[in-house]
């Protein structure tokens, strides 16, 4: 008998997200509204009873990530999806994880990459020359699977390549990677290395391709950095450590462009200044803020900006809380910290 979810605690944790993925979606500007992809986020919650049990608060950072990097949730495209992952001393979390075929949406809308093709080598398929792969000057590759065979027929999977064709240069980028190498790759996640399951257990062509994605990118010089937040966020999800891949690829995303100038408008509102932000985050621009510290800095920003007004305010001048992202009670209580003499107001919060 299956597990039963209660679809009304699930609503309650998606719609968690709303307002900063509202906030996100906003200043990143990517397309993603928020009916359809909080229903996508809900109908993937109600179909697994396990992921429903995640900790609520990565639920909701997962949610929000989905404007963050521009990748719809939507079953038909392929682009991301929501999966548990186990974290110990955590518990059980709910990670956004950005597909292969997200990551070359991702590649195109920068403008820089015209094409990209990934795809695996069978061990069948080199037989008879059907594939070819020639370096050099003049790099090519020649492959031609029998396309009436399924992926056992054409034996265990030898390596992976992809081919990215790049605007204004007159050879494609090809980036090829051998079986042992995606072995290595491979092992490097905490998931496999303790359960020996996950993606790569369920998904390893789709795997494949993603890794041998992962890695050619850096040479396309997109200067897209939603398609580095997207790798950072599949590694997070794949059950990579900081010091996964040899160093190659970091699991801290930094927040967006979008987000940085958010952030900047809404502490010169408060007036807050950003060196502070600075201090507490030992960075040295807005932009190294990591993503999972956004709503926290939000936050703090909003307090400090609430506790500014309340300081300086004239007795009986009315202070809407929600103009900081508070509570009338928690305005109540800050204000009474401070000593204000404000006039603490409650406004109904339009929708």
């Amino acid at each position: 008998m299956s597990e039963k979810v209660d679809i009304q605690a699930i609503n309650q944790m998606v719609k968690a997200a709303k307002r900063p993925f509202l906030q996100v979606a906003k200043h990143a500007q990517l397309g993603l509204e928020w009916e359809p992809e909080s229903l996508f986020a809900m109908q993937i919650l109600a179909a697994n009873p396990y992921l429903a049990t995640a900790v609520p608060r990565s639920i909701r950072d997962a949610v929000v990530n989905v404007a963050s990097v521009g990748l719809s949730l939507n079953p038909a495209l392929q682009h991301a999806a929501l999966v548990p992952r186990f974290r110990k001393g955590v518990g059980l979390l709910c990670c956004l994880d950005p597909m292969y075929r997200g990551l070359i949406h991702l590649a195109l809308e920068g403008g820089n990459v015209v094409s990209v093709r990934a795809d695996v080598v069978h061990k069948f398929d080199m037989d008879n020359g059907n594939f070819k792969y020639t370096s050099g000057t003049n790099p090519s590759i020649f492959h031609n699977p029998n396309p009436f065979l399924s992926a056992a027929d054409r034996g265990e999977i030898v390596g992976a390549y992809v081919v990215a064709e790049i605007k204004d240069s007159k050879h494609p980028h090809i980036t090829v990677v051998s079986k042992e190498r995606l072995d290595q790759i491979r092992g490097m996640s905490e998931t496999w290395k303790k359960f020996a399951s996950g993606p790569w257990k369920d998904h390893a062509e789709e795997m494949a391709k993603k890794t041998v994605i992962k890695m050619g990118s850096k040479t396309w010089g997109t200067g897209n950095i939603r398609i580095q937040n997207a790798i950072d966020l599949a590694n997070v999800a794949e059950g990579y450590d900081q010091d996964a891949l040899e160093g190659e690829v970091s699991v801290v995303v930094s927040i967006t462009s979008g987000q940085a100038k958010h952030i900047r408008d809404v502490a010169s509102r408060m007036k807050v200044p950003v060196e502070k932000i600075y201090s507490v985050y030992e960075i040295k621009l807005i932009e190294e803020l990591p993503a999972s510290k956004y709503d926290e800095c939000m936050t703090r920003i909003r307090k400090a900006g609430a506790t500014y007004a309340l300081r300086h305010a004239s007795p009986g001048e009315a202070i809407s809380p929600i103009e900081y992202g508070m509570t009338i009670q928690e305005m109540v209580y800050l204000a009474s910290e401070v000593s204000s003499k404000a006039s603490v107001v409650c406004e109904v919060e339009r929708p």
